[in-house]
Parts: C-alpha cells; sequence; structure tokens
C-alpha cells in the first residue's frame, strides 16, 4: 500500500477534523510570517501537498487577487478539495502529483509564494527544497512547516517497547529541529526570513482516542506501522492501554519563512 492509497483509505475522511487544532494554529504562524512581507496583489501561490484544499482556501482569503495552483497526491483528497473550491468560488488549478516532482509543472521563476506544510515526512526533502528555489521568483517566498523529531517524544518512547528504534526512527524524514531545517534551506540558496517552533500540549484520553488521531491525521498511516498493525496486536495494545492513559505529550513544530534573495 502506497502513501496515496493510504491517504485515500485512512486520512481523508478525517483529515479537516485537526485534533488539537495543531495545523490550524501552526498555519496562523505561517500566515502571519508572510502577510508581513507580501502586501496583496496578483501573485502566483503553489500549495505542495495541498491536502482537503483548507490552506489554499485560506490564502485566497488573504490573497484574493492571486492565482492558486496545488499539488497532491491522493485522489480523494484533491476532490474533497473540488468541492470546496467550487463552493467558495474559488478557481484553482490543480496537479494530480508527487510532490517531489512538481518541477514537472512549474516553471523557472514562476511563484511568488511556495508552501509546503506537514509533509516532509513523505517527500526528498532536500530535493524538494531546491525545486522550490528554482520555481520561486527573485524576492519571493518560501513558507515551510513540519513536525521535527522533538514532536511526540513520550509517545517515541512507548513505541520503542513494540517496534525496534532503528525502524521506528526510519519512518520520520522530518527534520530534526528548527536549525536542521533552516540549514537545509540556506544550503539550497534561500534567506530565512523568520523561524520559529510552535509547540502544542495534547492529550490522549485513552487508546481509541489516541489511534483514532494517529491514522486518521497521518501521524501513523504509515505502511511500516501497518504492517505490524494486526487485529490481536491493536487489542494488546488497547489492553496495555489502559494503564497509560490518559496521556500526556506535546507536539512540536519548525514553521520557516525563507526568501530566494533578488
Amino acid at each position: 500500500m502506497d502513501i496515496a492509497q493510504i491517504y485515500d483509505q485512512f486520512v481523508a475522511d478525517h483529515f479537516d477534523e485537526d485534533h488539537f487544532q495543531i495545523y490550524q494554529d501552526a498555519r496562523n504562524l505561517a500566515l502571519e510570517q508572510i502577510r508581513a512581507r507580501i502586501p496583496g496583489g496578483k501573485l502566483g501561490i503553489l500549495d505542495l501537498g495541498m491536502g482537503t484544499g483548507e490552506w489554499l482556501l485560506k490564502l485566497g482569503q488573504n490573497f484574493p487577487e492571486a492565482e492558486c495552483h496545488g499539488v497532491e497526491l491522493s485522489q480523494k483528497m484533491i476532490e474533497q478539495a473540488q468541492r470546496k473550491f467550487a463552493e467558495q468560488k474559488r478557481t484553482v488549478r490543480i496537479f494530480h502529483e508527487d510532490a517531489n516532482h512538481f518541477g514537472r509543472h512549474i516553471g523557472s521563476e514562476a511563484m511568488d509564494l511556495i508552501t509546503v506544510h506537514f509533509v516532509l515526512n513523505y517527500i526528498d526533502r532536500k530535493r524538494v527544497i531546491a525545486e522550490a528555489f528554482r520555481s520561486v521568483k527573485p524576492g519571493g517566498l518560501f513558507s515551510v512547516a513540519s513536525s521535527t523529531h522533538e514532536s511526540f517524544s513520550v509517545l517515541h518512547d512507548l513505541a520503542k517497547q513494540f517496534l525496534p528504534a532503528e525502524e521506528i526512527k526510519a519512518q520520520f524524514l522530518i527534520p530534526e529541529d528548527l536549525g536542521e531545517l533552516e540549514d537545509d534551506l540556506r544550503n539550497a540558496g534561500f534567506r530565512v526570513a523568520e523561524g520559529v517552533v510552535f509547540r502544542k500540549a495534547v492529550r490522549f484520553e485513552d487508546f481509541d482516542h489516541f489511534y483514532h488521531f494517529a491514522m486518521h491525521s497521518g501521524w501513523l498511516a504509515d505502511p511500516i506501522f501497518l504492517k505490524h498493525m494486526s487485529h490481536e496486536q491493536l487489542g494488546m495494545l488497547r489492553e496495555f492501554g489502559k494503564t497509560l492513559f490518559p496521556l500526556e505529550d506535546h507536539f512540536q513544530a519548525a514553521i520557516v519563512l525563507a526568501e530566494r534573495p533578488k
């Protein structure tokens, strides 16, 4: 089962639930960074991994004259986004494509703003950053938001009781921390305009609350994890979880706005 199938089957119908308002709050910070540096006008905006389109709609509301484009691999997510765009009478050019290959559709120095939020775990980070540098105009902006290895530290420690630490580490291709992400951007030629750490406490009331969040937000909707989780194993985890929950942890993300020098 590839990542597109996983998102079609497990994530698309629940993605907008946004438990704990993690994505909404993080993106509000990203929007503040962008609005402080873009006055408006006829911008070209591209969102990589647009999901169900919520972020593009918010950008469209803030920059009504912008021409918006979205790249998404999950067909079901695209269908949901298309319905939203139609309801809001918003024209968005959509590319059904892996974000790793968005450069097939976007010319050099074509966009004023490119965003990639919470999809770094599924792409070749350095490759996409390099393509974004090529695709954004001189003086244009690149907004990146990603969870880091500092996120869900309590859950990671628990997972090590069931899966090898190396296998857990291999699942997460996200940056170690804010500093690593900023270094990647600078190495590609960007200037870091602003970088912040977003941190939010979360509380899982019981195992089923955690499992619903983990699977339907995409956090554990991963082939490696799914390979291990039979109904019997889930039952064992549910029983084991009775001694652990409620469980408090935290989500942590790096939110960076970078600029291509003029």
